[in-house]
Order: C-alpha cells, then sequence, then structure tokens
C-alpha cells in the first residue's frame, strides 16, 4: 500500500458503506489516505478505484469435528 502522509479528507455520510444513513464520523477530518494498492507488484487500486482484474477466488471453510464438547453447539 502506497500512502500520502498529507493527504486529508472528509468524511461524509453519502460515501459510508454502511447500514446506517449517518455516521458520528460524518464532518471528521482525516489525515493520511492510501493512494494505491499494489498486489504482486501489480497496482490494483489507485485513488479509491480498482485498476485492475479482480486476482481473488472462493476458500471454502474446513469444518472440523475436533471442536472440544460443548463448543459450537
Amino acid at each position: 500500500m502506497v500512502v500520502d502522509p498529507e493527504a486529508r479528507r472528509t468524511v461524509r455520510n453519502e460515501e459510508l458503506i454502511a447500514k446506517q444513513p449517518v455516521s458520528p464520523w460524518n464532518g471528521f477530518e482525516l489525515r493520511g489516505a492510501p493512494v494505491a494498492t499494489v498486489l504482486r507488484g501489480q497496482v490494483v487500486v489507485r485513488d479509491r478505484e480498482i485498476v485492475a482484474p479482480r486476482q481473488g477466488r472462493f476458500v471454502a471453510a474446513e469444518h472440523r469435528s475436533d471442536a472440544p464438547a460443548g463448543v459450537g453447539g
């Protein structure tokens, strides 16, 4: 991740991804911000926009039955 320590931005309710329509952080000024994310040498996010194809894959959870008695159910 490449960070600009001098960057400033103000939190706005309409930019948040949350179930609640308002945030106590609305109007709060943030200092420092990521400007790029690098994955295996390739820039994948620049200025808050995805700029490369997604590379993730689904990894199924391993179901285990060796939990101690009384844990998980």
